[in-house]
């Protein structure tokens, strides 16, 4: 009995060994058809005799497909620059204009009439009070344009939410000596318009007590 276990066991792992390579056979002959293939899943499918459910679960489940199938796609884009770049060498128009707005986005090579249009959607988005003139400066920078003049404008003057400014004007020494005269001068107008009433209310009183005892009843009589 345990030599019939022990046989039953072996004839397992050798199935297993065997099963392993021939996997591996099938998913090398699938990136072979999809290359060749013009990188066409289904048709590599078809060629090597499996399902997409099948390709699917290999790209999900296995590790070393997983890096075969991406080393695959890498060759693919390796092969479209390098024909790019040729293009580009025969001085086909399409194909340098395609490279300077992809890879000279840096040097200033980007579509500037959609870039205006989007500037003008976000503007009018803040002027529709849909937008604040904070986020709008963000998504503009983020094209990496800078901010249009009325824009910074909206962010000194504080009128975006919370009404807190967006940006901390520098005020000048002339500025301030200016604001600390204007609430002096307010100041002494004040003391000049409330003394004089204040000393007439005294002198009324004054007056008012001058002929009566400190604590005589009639002194408040009248109150």
């Amino acid at each position: 009995m345990a030599a019939k276990v022990q046989k039953t066991v072996k004839k397992s792992r050798k199935k297993k060994t065997v099963r392993q390579p021939a996997k591996r056979l099938k998913q090398k002959a699938f990136i072979d058809a999809f290359i060749s293939g013009r990188y066409h899943i289904g048709e590599a499918c078809a060629a090597v005799g499996i399902s997409r459910s099948c390709f699917a679960d290999w790209r999900l489940n296995d590790s070393q497909f997983q890096q075969n199938f991406s080393d695959a796609i890498e060759s693919q884009l390796d092969g479209w620059e390098k024909a790019l770049h040729k293009n580009i060498l025969s001085g086909d128009t399409a194909s340098i204009i395609f490279a300077l707005k992809t890879k000279g986005k840096e040097r200033g090579y980007v579509e500037r009439e959609n870039n205006n249009k989007k500037v003008a959607e976000y503007l009018e988005a803040v002027l529709a009070d849909k937008m604040t003139a904070r986020e709008a400066a963000f998504k503009i920078s983020a094209m990496g344009l800078p901010l249009p003049r009325v824009l910074e404008i909206e962010l000194s003057k504080g009128k975006d939410q919370g009404g807190e400014p967006e940006e901390f004007t520098p005020i000048s020494e002339e500025e301030l000596e200016k604001r600390a005269a204007d609430r002096l001068a307010a100041i002494e107008q004040q003391r000049d318009e409330f003394l004089p009433q204040r000393r007439a209310e005294v002198a009324e009183i004054k007056e008012r007590l001058k002929d009566m005892d400190s604590f005589a009843p009639e002194m408040f009589e009248g109150e």
